[in-house]
């Protein structure tokens, strides 16, 4: 529902909690392999899993170019299913 270089905010049924942390697969078109992004949730509300990009996003030149290429307009970013990260 909302991207940025600091996080994103997606709608899921998925149970979580606050501090999880997750890799995200962000579809941008269906012919390009998905953005990879870590990520902690920050908060659960009824607008959806608000999570904060754990890496720095601008290092992430594809994802950088995609948000600037989409800022100011609604994004029809595809999602996928949220998978969660193993932790050691």
């Amino acid at each position: 529902m909302d991207l940025s270089l600091g996080g994103c905010i997606i709608k899921s049924t998925t149970h979580v909690h606050v501090d999880d942390i997750f890799y995200l697969e962000i579809a941008i078109a269906e012919d390009e392999v998905p953005i990879e992004v870590a990520a902690m949730v920050r908060s659960v509300s009824v607008r959806g899993i608000a999570f904060k990009f754990l890496r720095k996003a601008q290092e992430n030149k594809r994802l950088l170019a995609f948000i600037q290429s989409n800022s100011g307009s609604t994004s029809s970013v595809l999602s996928k299913s949220v998978q969660p990260a193993i932790s050691g």
